[in-house]
């Protein structure tokens, strides 16, 4: 079974499932409150025009050339300050050069964020989760760690510092947000936050 019936190839699922269900869409998951609404922002567009497209999506190593610069690795800090409250975040990045560039530079600018990338100790990255959880820190950034098999209700703004062609990823990583937290109070205060209110979603693309 799975969530995201769609192939980086293009290609059809036929020969692995016999069936698929309509499931609701966003809208309507959103409206019956399985889903979080979200407020969506896209800031600086990076020019991606010539990041070739290997297996449906970006080639890892020229879009990290691409995205991890210092203009756009200090937009995304600045645009965080500016947008998102100072709610708990989830970042994604390219590869973890880029990753720790934008943990380095949410540090600098008086931010407490931390990093995880697939190379740390599982105990590792479960105790700086468990501190974003804990409002003990504020941004964990990361490298195709956390796009699956992860979810964490207190946190409410995700940073897509990531581009990608890939319709499967992308609902991956924006999903990891969009589940409302357990309790209605907790979900009523969340969903009341800033003029707006909703999830904070921002996008590099």
């Amino acid at each position: 079974m799975t969530a995201t019936p769609c192939r980086g190839d293009g290609r059809g699922l036929g020969n692995v499932f016999e069936c698929i269900v309509e499931a609701p869409s966003v809208a309507e998951l959103v409206e019956a409150g399985y889903l979080g609404p979200t407020r969506v922002y896209a800031p600086n567009r990076p020019d991606l025009k010539g990041v070739k497209v290997q297996h449906g999506d970006y080639a890892e190593n020229q879009l990290a050339k691409v995205m991890d610069t210092t203009v756009l690795v200090g937009d995304v800090v600045s645009h965080w300050f500016r947008l998102a409250d100072r709610r708990p975040t989830v970042v994604f990045a390219t590869n973890v050069a880029h990753s720790v560039h934008i943990r380095d530079e949410f540090l600098r600018m008086g931010v407490l964020a931390e990093h995880i990338d697939g190379s740390m100790p599982m105990e590792e990255r479960d105790r700086i989760l468990a501190r974003l959880a804990a409002g003990k820190i504020e941004v964990v950034v990361n490298c195709m760690v956390l796009t699956e098999g992860w979810d964490s209700p207190e946190v409410s703004c995700l940073v897509l510092a990531r581009p990608t062609k890939s319709l499967a990823l992308y609902r991956q990583m924006v999903g990891r947000v969009l589940r409302p937290a357990p309790g209605g109070a907790l979900r009523a205060a969340r969903a009341a936050g800033p003029p707006g209110g909703g999830w904070v979603v921002w996008l590099y693309a």
